[in-house]
């Protein structure tokens, strides 16, 4: 979401803002109120893909559905789910007919589990995308224009190493090219401009701390007020070190690809779903909802992109709504976790599955590793790649083995394999668990 903050690049500011200014008074509504929001929309989206999308209504007519049959969100259930093959296969059919009036561009996932999926988007999604960022930011503490420092994804062809963003008021740099020779120069830039607020992929200001530890203990960093990690699943052992070494908050924000979910950390660091923006379901194996508090795949319908509207679309995403409430007030959903993709778990021998979250949580209280990445090939066993560094011993290894015999089992072989680096996505992620067992 590096440009989502300008203006220059939507032409559409009064749209944003009139978006904002709602969103301002939504986040207060009672749970009625929200819900009856996403019906009143629920049923225009469905009513538009009817007309528009010739997918949309091949599916309603041969499922005998009508517009007038999906009247709440407890009628969704009557359409079948929106699978990525149906959208690889369909993907001409799911682009509405009137497309053209709504300013659609091409966007296309990173593809880090497999080829990438392509989608319209449109300026519907723009307006949305700002408007939705700027307040689930804003409950991490950011404010428009506060200064930042962007650790993402981008290769500068110019091989520099940062640039200064002036609509963003934002220092960028580029993860794929921080290294213990540079990180110097990085931490200098960076007291230079006293940033408040640090937003990155997880990993990508993990690595940058870890190399940067002894030089932010002598220098001054409390110009630092919020970190607010984005695109990644953020790892409890990440945000136990990140707010030890910067001695503030870190806020986590999960925003789909198809931009049709967001799900964002409130300033008592609970996870809310804004339901404005569309609805979650949760659904297990059996393509069943499953009850709050159990973990299941994130189904997903998105209110604002009228080029190629997904609904009930998997996002192969998987999670947990609660029946708690939050001490903030507001009444959207709460979300217990997000755990990765549904394929990145590690499976055992007896059938449960369990998510990176679970599996590095004892990395909160080692020093001896600084990565930990888990490869599952085959059912009985599990490669476990780490990068070690000055701290590490061998009782810190096994202490490490321990936990994870008690995750999973001890009938799952753990194979440790000592690596300089773990390799990045295209987009400069790292992906803590990989299942290619799953995939075969």
């Amino acid at each position: 979401m590096g440009k989502v903050f300008n203006l220059k690049n939507f032409f559409y500011p009064f749209s944003i803002l009139k978006m904002r200014f709602f969103l301002h008074n939504s986040e207060k509504y009672k749970r009625d109120a929200l819900i009856a929001h996403q019906n009143k929309y629920l049923r225009k989206i469905v009513l538009y893909s009817y007309q528009h999308v010739p997918y949309y209504r091949e599916l309603f007519d041969n499922n005998g559905i009508k517009p007038k049959d999906i009247l709440s969100v407890d009628d969704l259930k009557k359409i079948p789910f929106l699978t990525k093959k149906i959208v690889k296969e369909r993907y001409e059919d799911l682009k509405s007919d009137i497309a053209s009036k709504y300013s659609p561009f091409f966007v296309e996932t990173s593809g880090t589990t497999g080829t990438p999926m392509k989608f319209y988007q449109d300026r519907n999604v723009n307006i949305s995308k700002f408007a939705y960022f700027w307040r689930a930011w804003n409950w991490g503490g950011y404010k428009i224009r506060d200064k930042m420092v962007i650790i993402e994804g981008p290769i500068y062809e110019d091989g520099v190493l940062y640039k200064f963003d002036r609509v963003l008021n934002a220092l960028r740099i580029s993860n794929f090219v921080v290294s213990a020779a540079n990180v110097a120069e990085l931490v200098e830039m960076i007291v230079k401009i006293k940033p408040k607020v640090i937003r990155a992929y997880p990993s990508a200001i993990y690595q940058f701390t870890k190399l940067a530890e002894e030089l932010i203990k002598t220098a001054d960093f409390s110009f630092i007020k919020t970190i607010i990690t984005v695109s990644e699943n953020l790892l409890d052992y990440q945000r136990f070190y990140l707010e030890r070494i910067y001695k503030c908050k870190v806020f986590d924000c999960y925003h789909s690809w198809e931009s049709i979910c967001m799900i964002s950390e409130c300033e008592y660091q609970v996870k809310h779903h804004h339901m404005e923006y569309g609805i979650l379901e949760i659904i297990g194996e059996d393509d069943e909802p499953v009850i709050p508090g159990e973990t299941g795949e994130m189904v997903a319908t998105g209110f604002y992109n009228l080029a190629m509207p997904l609904i009930r679309y998997k996002t192969g995403d998987i999670g947990s709504v609660s029946k708690k409430k939050c001490n903030c007030g507001r009444e959207h959903d709460v979300i217990e976790n997000i755990d990765g993709r549904i394929d990145d778990v590690v499976v055992t021998p007896d059938g449960r599955r369990i998510g990176g979250s679970g599996l590095t949580n004892a990395l909160k209280h080692s020093k001896g590793f600084d990565f930990v990445q888990i490869v599952q090939n085959e059912l009985s066993s599990i490669d476990v790649k780490l990068v070690k560094n000055k701290y590490y011993c061998q009782d810190e290894l096994q202490l490490f083995k321990s936990y994870l015999e008690k995750c999973l089992g001890l009938e799952i072989i753990i194979k440790f394999i000592f690596v300089e680096k773990l390799e990045k996505s295209g987009k400069g992620k790292i992906r803590y668990v990989i299942n290619n067992y799953l995939r075969k």
